[in-house]
């Protein structure tokens, strides 16, 4: 049974929307950072970049593990998300999924025009062509989050706000990212 949202869910979506994008960036690079760190390189992050301040390299392993680390975080909070919205229709969990598929969606966009990104690099060390990988994860999110939208009742509506929204912060972060590259660790 389908129910109407409110003006109040609509808007508090709208609201969270850019917070959840903003932490899906923040948690996938701190994934890369944490396991840098754990593996005993000295390493750095931003909202869209991880690497070390350290002239030593890690080895070929080491550097999988690294850059696997940071999608491995967003497929993961995106499949927990989608796990709670069986039992909790709220638009925020559905605003979970969908940050985590636009954002490796337009990674992997960004990374067929100008730098590989994480999956792109895993794909590549796999000795695959460089899209498979990014493809596989992309075509996965999507089928999540086209569940997810089902499950949470995620209409016409909330995909646009979701879309838009998801442009907008996606956009800032990367332009913000290059226009005021602050590291942190």
């Amino acid at each position: 049974m389908r129910t109407k949202r409110s003006i109040k869910e609509w808007i508090s979506f709208a609201i969270l929307l850019p917070f959840i994008t903003f932490a899906s960036f923040l948690v996938h690079e701190l994934a890369h950072y944490a396991t840098g760190e754990a593996l005993g390189y000295d390493s750095w992050f931003n909202l869209n970049y991880a690497g070390f301040n350290t002239e030593a390299r890690p080895s070929a392993f080491e550097q999988s593990l690294i850059t696997l680390a940071g999608p491995a975080v967003t497929v993961l909070q995106a499949v927990i998300a989608a796990l709670l919205i069986r039992s909790r229709t709220q638009l925020w969990l559905y605003g979970v999924v969908v940050a985590a598929f636009y954002m490796r969606a337009t990674a992997f966009a960004i990374s067929m025009m100008v730098y590989p990104n994480d999956e792109a690099r895993i794909s590549m060390l796999m000795g695959l062509p460089i899209w498979v990988l990014p493809s596989i994860v992309v075509a996965s999110l999507l089928g999540l989050t086209i569940w997810a939208a089902y499950k949470a009742r995620a209409g016409l509506i909330a995909n646009i706000i979701a879309y838009i929204t998801c442009s907008a912060t996606v956009a800032a972060i990367v332009l913000g990212s290059q226009a005021f590259p602050i590291r942190l660790g």
